[in-house]
């Protein structure tokens, strides 16, 4: 009775010093005690504006950046996020403040992850994860609109064309288009 004994005592040590050793290298591999260095940015410059950006894209064939922006932290506190938008700004002008291009959509635009696309013929969708409440989730295709008054810099819009809702997508963190009417979504709960 008492080798046993013993016996059992020494496979669940065995087992778990193992499993501990297996918990210490994942918390180890995912960088838990890994001490970074801060490294110079040559070229890297703040843009000045804009609260909790999430996600951005750059059109690089016109310069421009979108932006997908939501002070999350005055949402969780309670309070109406003031700079929630999809807002545009120029790649190689970064000192310009962002324009809000969705400032007219209201207190349930809370973007999260966005993506750019361009069709053969030069139209442009922007996808966008919203949030309108802190239980749901929706993907809204907008349309890129880009005029020229008088021949003078381009004045860009955004024309909602659809939102998309579905319970396979509960919580949708970004989104990526294949198409201006197809894209995959990634949902950041698991198993909901």
């Amino acid at each position: 009775m008492f080798r046993v004994l013993m016996w059992t005592l020494a496979v669940v040590l065995i087992v778990a010093l193992g499993l501990a050793a297996w918990v210490f290298r994942n918390i180890a591999a995912s960088g838990q005690f890994t001490t970074l260095k801060p490294l110079p940015s040559p070229g890297c410059q703040q843009v000045a504006g804009l609260t909790g950006v999430e996600d951005l894209v750059i059109d690089h064939e016109s310069g421009f950046v979108f932006f997908s922006a939501t002070d999350r932290r005055a949402l969780f506190a309670g309070q109406k996020p003031a700079s929630a938008g999809i807002y545009l700004g120029l790649f190689d002008k970064p000192e310009l403040t962002p324009q809000n291009l969705t400032a007219s959509l209201g207190d349930t635009f809370r973007p999260h992850g966005i993506s750019l696309y361009r069709a053969a013929d030069g139209a442009k969708t922007l996808a966008v994860v919203n949030h309108p409440q802190a239980d749901a989730s929706e993907v809204m295709l907008f349309d890129v609109v880009e005029e020229r008054p008088n021949g003078g810099a381009p004045v860009v819009s955004l024309k909602l064309r659809t939102t998309v809702k579905d319970p396979a997508m509960p919580s949708a963190n970004d989104v990526h288009l294949v198409a201006p009417d197809r894209f995959y979504a990634t949902v950041d709960k698991g198993s909901e």
